[in-house]
């Protein structure tokens, strides 16, 4: 229920917020943290600076959860 909640809006945000929680944690699937996109925005700024540029994107996911982990 609801009652301790401001509003249902408030509620069903809750709701979603720990539904999709639990859908990512039992499917396996590890959530990239604000500090894992800075990993990988430091090494596409590394990469960028040494070609003149403000950054060289990485596009292949798999690389990109690589620094994100190490």
């Amino acid at each position: 229920m609801c009652i301790y909640y401001e509003s249902l809006t408030e509620c069903l945000c809750l709701y979603l917020l720990v539904r999709n929680f639990l859908y990512v944690a039992l499917a396996g699937i590890r959530p990239v943290t604000f500090s894992d996109w800075q990993k990988i925005d430091a090494v596409e700024k590394s990469r960028g600076k040494s070609r003149g540029k403000p950054r060289e994107k990485i596009v292949d996911v798999d690389e990109m959860l690589d620094i994100a982990c190490s």
